[in-house]
């Protein structure tokens, strides 16, 4: 089984405004960070862009470009990989032949790929459907605007993030609206990365945010 000495933060920067995501990007990488996330909505605004633009800023940090790829996996897998990527998210309800080739380019290329569950509804079904080749990542991913409405099954979430760990063997992990209270339910799950966003970008001190989670990790040490 993958695993990692001490969960991982990764901070997920969505907004619109390129030059306040990096801004973000570098308070959050030196106050500790271990993965900077582009968003989609930055991607999908900005293109391949928004992540060269954090590598060259951040050339040490691990980045994570969010292009919840769906298909013409190796086109997208390639742009994002030549602007800076070391990891990149397919989408699980993506065709079959589609997430294991993102797989394979990955192996062959040496970027990470990450599969994420969003939208999902049976998750544990679907793993078991697709896990030919083992990823590197899979991500129990709550949708925003399910979030957004409070109509999250907090205890449901924690049941299959559990289930993801003891079946897959590879690293697990969680994003969507999470905050100071969920996270410490969702390492408890065994995740191995959280992935937070509006919890640090929409902070008054990015860099007292970060530090405030990274706490939270390395109190779940044995």
């Amino acid at each position: 089984m993958y695993k990692v000495s001490s969960p991982l933060l990764q901070v997920a920067i969505d907004t619109l405004d390129l030059d306040k995501a990096i801004e973000i990007a570098k308070k959050a990488y030196l106050a500790g960070a271990d993965i900077i996330e582009a968003g989609t909505p930055l991607i999908k605004k900005y293109g391949v862009l928004a992540i060269k633009r954090i590598r060259d800023e951040l050339p040490r940090t691990k980045i994570f470009a969010d292009m919840k790829v769906a298909d013409a996996s190796e086109i997208e897998l390639r742009l994002a990989m030549e602007a800076g990527a070391d990891i990149v998210s397919v989408l699980a309800s993506a065709d079959d032949n589609t997430i294991i080739d993102s797989i394979m380019f990955g192996k062959r290329n040496g970027i990470e790929i990450c599969i994420d569950f969003i939208g999902v509804k049976d998750v544990i079904n679907r793993l078991m459907e697709i896990f030919y080749v083992r990823p590197d990542y899979l991500c129990y991913h709550i949708p925003y605007d399910l979030s957004k409405k409070s109509q999250v099954n907090i205890a449901n979430s924690i049941r299959v993030v559990k289930e993801l760990v003891r079946m897959s063997g590879t690293l697990v992990s969680v994003a969507g609206g999470l905050d100071y209270n969920t996270i410490p339910l969702f390492i408890n799950a065994g995740a191995s990365v959280l992935v937070v966003g509006r919890t640090i970008t929409n902070s008054e001190n990015i860099e007292e945010a970060v530090k405030k989670i990274k706490t939270l990790l390395a109190q779940s040490l044995p």
